[in-house]
């Protein structure tokens, strides 16, 4: 008897299931069948999209899952070498009023904290008060937008991809993905940043309801 796996890297397969229909043994066997152990990421997701009618998001989640499942991956690293951490969070409201929510102003003061007035729009620049700067470089109002994270003395920029996933009528998940940190030690203490930032906006919901 096969042994049911319970997680892959920061994803349960009670989540995998929840938003695709199938558990990581599902997707493991399903690919392993397909041949995908000897394809590319890019073959997996687009394999995964055009046969499963997976959203991005997920195309990439089970991707990565299972490259971790073959050891192609390390969890938390990501093919090109560099790092990442990906923070969840589960809100009582419809995803349509969280994305509201977190690209007001108010919401922005609670996960982004900008210095100043800052609008969620490609192109504009922001500082936050823990001394990052970055910019919004591409944004699918409602649903997703990536803007880049820099620090004082870093030498280069990394990724902040926020995505809100809708789960039922008044359910959705709120997700904040920092990517291309060169820096594995880097991923505790953002983690740390960006759990406290998806949990303010959660007590701030809380307090709606």
């Amino acid at each position: 008897m096969v042994k049911e796996i319970e997680k892959l890297g920061a994803v349960t397969t009670e989540s995998v299931f929840k938003a695709t229909g199938k558990s990581w043994n599902q997707w493991i066997d399903i690919l392993n069948k397909a041949g995908a152990n000897t394809w590319t990421h890019k073959q997996i997701t687009d394999f995964l999209k055009r046969k499963y009618k997976l959203s991005m998001w997920w195309q990439q989640g089970v991707s990565a899952g299972y490259e971790i499942f073959i050891d192609k991956r390390v969890p938390g690293r990501t093919l090109k070498g560099d790092y990442s951490i990906t923070v969840t969070r589960t809100f009582p409201m419809a995803a349509k009023k969280l994305w509201q929510l977190i690209s007001s102003e108010e919401g922005m003061s609670l996960w982004l904290r900008p210095l100043s007035k800052f609008k969620l729009k490609v192109g504009c620049s922001f500082e936050t008060e823990g001394g990052a700067f970055g910019e919004v470089r591409t944004m699918r109002a409602g649903q997703r937008a990536r803007l880049t994270w820099q620090e004082i003395d870093w030498n280069k920029s990394t990724t902040v991809q926020v995505w809100i996933l809708p789960r039922t009528e008044n359910k959705s998940v709120l997700v904040i993905q920092h990517e291309k940190l060169v820096d594995g030690r880097l991923r505790g203490p953002l983690r740390s940043h960006w759990e406290e930032a998806v949990g303010a906006v959660l007590e701030y919901v809380r307090t709606m309801v």
